[in-house]
Formats: structure tokens, sequence, C-alpha cells
């Protein structure tokens, strides 16, 4: 995605992580992103989840 002039640029993560945990802190995304693939749904929808940005949600319809 191309950066826009008339757009501020947003850097951080998509959710407040509680945790003093380097570890934690580090693969939290990992997991909520794998945990959203095995959730039920078409393959294709499910897949989204590995290239699409973090803030990237599924239709329920979908």
């Amino acid at each position: 995605m191309e950066e826009k002039d008339d757009q501020p640029v947003e850097y951080g993560i998509t959710r407040p992580v509680y945790s003093n945990s380097l570890v934690v802190n580090w693969c939290h995304e990992y997991a909520d992103m794998f945990r959203a693939i095995r959730q039920k749904g078409p393959l294709g929808q499910r897949l989204k989840h590995l290239w699409k940005p973090p803030e990237w949600e599924r239709n329920d319809n979908s």
C-alpha cells in the first residue's frame, strides 16, 4: 500500500498486549493470526490472514 501525503502514517499494534514477557509481546500477533485461520470458513478467506494487514477482518458472511 502506498503512503499518501494527505494521510498520516500510523504505526503500532492493532490491540494492546498486557504482558511484560518479551516472547508474548513478540509472538502475540502470530497467535492471533493462527487463531483466526482456525475459524470456520472458506479456505481462501482463512488463508488471507497470512498476507492481509493485521487489522483486516473477515466478513461474517464470507
